[in-house]
C-alpha cells in the first residue's frame, strides 16, 4: 500500500500546488465533513478524499496517519536514511532561510533575495508559451484513442493550460506589493513550526516534523491567496470515485475545481505484491508528461534560448539582538 500512497502523495500534491501556484479564482468549495477515524483498510478513493480533508484542515499530520502503521515505519526509515546523508549546500541554504526568519525585517529581505528571479518573469513570453503548449496538447488529443482513460489527458490538459494563460496576465506575478505581502506569509508559515536549524531538522523523526509542519500550512495559503490562489476551495471541490474495481486492477476518478472549471483525471491502478499502484506504461499519466518535458527540452535545444540562471544573491544576516 505503501507505493500506492506515495504515488498518491505525489498526485494529489502536484495537482495542489502547481494549480495553486499558477491558478486563481478557484470555486466550488464544498463543506468538509466532520474527520472520522479512518478504517482499518481503505480503498484507494478513501485514501485521495482522506488526503484532500486533512490538507483542507490544515493538518498534513492527519494525512500521514492514514497510512498503515507498517507503511508509516517503512517511510520514518527513508525519511531517517536520507536525513543521514551530509548536505552542506542545502543545510547553508536551510539554515539561511530558518534564521532570516527570526528577523523583524524578515519580510523585506525575503523580498529583496526575491528580486533576482522576479525580474527574469517575461509574462508575455510564458503566456504565449503556455499557450502553444495548449494547442500542441489539443492536437495530440486527436491521436488519442475514443474512450481512452488513465494515460494522461491530453485534451483536458490543454484546455487547463489555456485557462491558466487567460489567466496569468493578471494575476499580479511579478507586483512588488504582493510580493512582499507573500514574503510576510512565508516568513509567518516559518515561525509556526517553529524549527530553527538543519540540524534540528535532520534529527527530527518524520511524524514529529509532519506534526510541526501543521501549523504552518494556514500561512502556505494565506501567501497563495495573496495571488486569489484558493487552496481550500480547491480542496473543498476534490472528489474520488473508484471504479472498475477488481482483484488486480481498478480506476479512480479525481475531480476539482480549478478556474472556475470542474477537472476531472482519471488514474487507471494495478495491485501488486497486496499494494495498488499506478498502472505502467501508456496506461500512466506520468508515462505522457515525461514524454512531453524531453520534447520540450528537444524543442528548446533545437532553438529556444535556456533561460539564464538568477543573478546570486548574498543572503542577509540575521540580526544581531545582542542576545548571548
Amino acid at each position: 500500500m505503501r507505493a500506492l500512497l506515495t504515488s498518491f502523495t505525489s498526485l494529489v500534491t502536484s495537482i495542489t500546488l502547481a494549480t495553486g501556484l499558477w491558478s486563481g479564482l478557484w470555486s466550488g468549495e464544498a463543506t468538509t465533513p466532520t474527520p472520522t477515524p479512518p478504517p482499518t483498510t481503505q480503498t484507494p478513493d478513501q485514501l485521495a478524499s482522506g488526503w484532500a480533508q486533512a490538507l483542507k484542515r490544515n493538518q498534513l499530520s492527519a494525512g500521514f496517519d492514514l497510512f498503515t502503521p507498517a507503511d508509516q515505519a517503512s517511510l520514518a526509515n527513508l525519511w531517517r536514511r536520507q536525513m543521514a546523508r551530509p548536505d552542506a549546500y542545502a543545510d547553508v541554504q536551510l539554515d539561511t532561510l530558518l534564521r532570516l526568519a527570526q528577523n523583524a525585517a524578515a519580510a523585506d529581505q525575503l523580498l529583496a533575495m526575491s528580486q533576482p528571479y522576479l525580474a527574469q518573469i517575461d509574462l508575455p513570453k510564458v503566456t504565449k508559451g503556455i499557450g502553444d503548449i495548449a494547442g500542441f496538447l489539443c492536437t495530440a488529443a486527436d491521436n488519442q484513442p475514443a474512450g481512452a482513460t488513465g494515460g494522461l489527458d491530453y485534451a483536458g490538459l490543454g484546455d487547463w493550460l489555456k485557462d491558466l494563460a487567460a489567466w496569468l496576465p493578471g494575476a499580479g506575478l511579478t507586483d512588488q506589493v504582493k510580493a512582499k505581502a507573500a514574503a510576510g506569509h512565508l516568513v509567518r508559515a516559518i515561525t509556526a513550526s517553529g524549527l530553527k536549524s538543519a540540524a534540528e531538522v535532520r534529527a527530527m523523526p518524520l511524524s514529529e516534523l509532519i506534526t510541526r509542519l501543521d501549523p504552518a500550512l494556514p500561512a502556505l495559503k494565506d501567501a497563495l491567496l495573496v495571488y486569489d490562489v484558493q487552496v481550500d476551495a480547491l480542496l473543498g471541490s476534490f472528489s474520488a470515485k473508484l471504479a472498475d474495481a477488481g482483484p488486480e486492477h481498478a480506476t479512480v476518478t479525481l475531480g476539482f475545481t480549478s478556474l472556475s472549471k470542474p477537472r476531472t483525471v482519471h488514474l487507471k491502478l494495478v495491485q501488486k505484491n497486496g499494494e495498488w499502484q499506478l498502472a505502467p506504461g501508456n496506461d500512466n499519466p506520468l508515462t505522457g508528461l515525461s514524454q512531453l518535458v524531453m520534447m520540450a527540452l528537444l524543442m528548446q535545444g533545437m532553438g529556444g534560448e535556456p533561460a539564464q540562471p538568477p543573478t546570486k544573491v548574498t543572503p542577509v544576516a540575521p540580526e544581531d539582538d545582542g542576545a548571548l
